[in-house]
């Protein structure tokens, strides 16, 4: 038990190192007016478990796929990537328009719940495959450590930034 606490940690601190540069600029929007502080807590924690589950519906979805197969779904995301740098190609010669669709607004909860699921493919591509090849008491231990530590870090930048 000891040992996948210490991994859950470890993988929580390789994946949301990010997440503290995305909370100091969703704080700064605090001070304009534009989003409440509780929105940015609450945001950022429902968006975090909607990457959990992401991850543990994929790693569910992976045990029908045999194990020689799973390898190939590496291909998913470098398609996709491939598909976006095409995309980016064939409009580069276009006019830039301020009002891209495809940009995420934090504008309030879901806003920011869905910035932080937008900045969390590697939560989802590292907890996947660690979720489907451990056993289930140890991912509701990883989960649970995951959700302590993210309170303590939403808690922790919402009391600094109460201060300032």
């Amino acid at each position: 038990m000891i040992g996948t606490i210490a991994a859950a940690i470890g993988l929580f601190a390789a994946t949301n190192i990010d997440d503290i540069v995305v909370l100091t600029v969703l704080f700064l929007a605090t001070t304009r007016g534009s989003l409440k502080g509780w929105q940015v807590v609450l945001g950022q924690y429902l968006g975090f478990i909607a990457l959990v589950a992401i991850s543990v519906i994929a790693a569910l979805g992976l045990t029908i796929v045999p194990d020689e197969w799973v390898g190939f779904l590496g291909l998913i995301p470098l398609g996709i990537g491939l598909y976006g740098l095409v995309r980016y190609l064939r409009r580069r010669g276009e006019e830039d328009d301020d009002d891209d669709e495809s940009s995420i607004k934090a504008g309030g909860l879901l806003g920011v719940a869905g910035i932080t699921i937008a900045n969390g493919a590697d939560n989802i591509s590292l907890y996947t495959p660690i979720f489907r090849t451990s056993a289930p008491s140890d991912v509701a231990i990883m989960i649970v450590v995951f959700l302590a530590i993210e309170y303590v870090l939403l808690v922790g930048a919402a009391t600094h930034h109460s201060r300032n």
